[in-house]
């Protein structure tokens, strides 16, 4: 079947960024938020099967892919991400809408929410945490060090980290720790773990690492309460980067929330069985009565 053509519209943020969005389909309105460094093609099963009937709409955050980055790197903040967001819906003259996360993306979603909760008809949150993921990554704290090692090595060799992080991320043993650490390497193509480190690497190093810096100390808990729009949180049973402890205790937490795991999903539990993410997306969209 052939899918509807996809629509790059352009805009700026009130901070002077630019940004760019892309629609595809038409219908009710499904905003997809994608992870730091990441971009549409981790949403890609989803885009194709929902844009079908719905418009799909996809805005590339600052310093991510068609996008550019902030004269201040200061300000590649999740609450930064989340008022573009905002910014690429007001382009398009959206004013309310349903919206999916992943991983960081759960995080700009409930950072929009706290923004604007009147613009948001549903949360789809998937493969996400609410506070320091460094604290529960790989289920030790040392994943803390070694972001730490990172950021030192970027402030006082910009220079060397960014032509390292040119050749490293690309690499082979690049693609085989993603897949072991990231992905469930017996469901996952090979092809999409490829384009999500291609993707990776594209990306100037100072964009994941300030993203990274500010998830850190971001306190999701007390946004909770401010969610009054239906909730729907999705969890891979093996995800090693959030694992399902934590994303139990957040629907326990989040008012109107469902929880929905899938047996053997990683932290990309969306690329691993999309068939079944997107009937259980379905099935929430019909039961919102959106």
């Amino acid at each position: 079947m052939n899918l509807p053509p996809e629509k790059l519209h352009l805009t700026t943020s009130k901070e002077g960024v630019h940004l760019a969005v892309v629609e595809q389909g038409e219908g009710k309105p499904l905003v997809f938020c994608y992870g730091a460094t990441c971009g549409r093609f981790h949403w890609k099963y989803q885009l194709q099967h929902f844009s079908r009937h719905y418009q799909t709409i996809v805005v590339d955050y600052r310093g991510h892919n068609l996008s550019s980055m902030p004269s201040d790197y200061e300000k590649l903040t999740i609450k930064g991400c989340a008022a573009d967001v905002l910014a690429g819906l007001d382009a398009l003259g959206i004013e309310r809408a349903v919206f999916c996360g992943h991983s960081i993306g759960v995080n700009v979603l409930l950072t929009l929410n706290a923004m604007a909760k009147e613009r948001v008809a549903g949360l789809i949150l998937v493969c996400g945490s609410h506070h320091n993921p460094f604290q529960i990554m790989f289920n030790t704290e040392l994943s803390q060090v070694g972001f730490e090692l990172l950021k030192a090595a970027y402030i006082y060799t910009p220079g060397f980290f960014h032509k390292a992080w040119k050749r490293f991320v690309p690499a082979q043993f690049s693609h085989f720790l993603v897949s072991l650490l990231g992905y469930n390497k017996n469901l996952v193509r090979k092809s999409d773990v490829q384009m999500y480190v291609e993707g990776v690497a594209k990306h100037h190093p100072a964009t994941m690492l300030y993203l990274l810096q500010d998830m850190s100390q971001f306190k999701g808990e007390p946004l909770f309460h401010q969610i009054d729009a239906p909730v729907l949180m999705i969890a891979g049973s093996k995800d090693l980067v959030t694992p399902v402890r934590i994303q139990r205790t957040m629907c326990e937490k989040i008012p109107h929330a469902e929880y929905f795991e899938v047996p053997l999903g990683s932290h990309v539990v969306q690329y691993d069985m999309p068939d079944v993410i997107n009937l259980r997306i379905e099935k929430f969209l019909r039961d919102i009565a959106w």
